[in-house]
């Protein structure tokens, strides 16, 4: 065990993330990672943006009226985003969201409109 530990963090460090053994027998893993990753740092950047932006924006108005409804509603948010799990708020938006917004629900990257919807469930925690 301590030697196959050894291997794997050294073979880690090497970027070598062995071989799939299910999704694509005996493709290197990073074959199929990296593809993936460069439209999840994509997605992550921008719901980081959307975040900051709203989160900043909120904070100062809920600041700045202090006991009042926009303070109101802001509690009102956080406390619903860290009380459900993520699941139930995705749920919520892929059912109701997409049929309002008729917004497809399966991102496309060859179709920007649908990148909506990743993003927006991305940043809203």
């Amino acid at each position: 065990m301590p030697k196959q530990l050894f291997n794997f963090w050294s073979g880690l460090l090497k970027g070598d993330l062995g071989k799939s053994i299910v999704y694509r027998k005996g493709i290197p893993n990073a074959e199929i990672i990296v593809p993936k990753a460069v439209y999840s740092f994509r997605f992550g950047i921008a719901s980081l943006a959307i975040s900051l932006v709203v989160g900043l924006s909120m904070g100062v108005l809920m600041a700045t009226y202090k006991g009042r409804l926009v303070d109101r509603l802001g509690n009102t948010y956080v406390l619903l985003i860290n009380a459900l799990p993520a699941a139930v708020y995705y749920l919520f938006i892929q059912l109701y969201i997409t049929s309002f917004l008729k917004i497809p629900m399966l991102c496309d990257m060859n179709k920007p409109i649908t990148w909506i919807l990743p993003t927006v469930s991305m940043s809203c925690g």
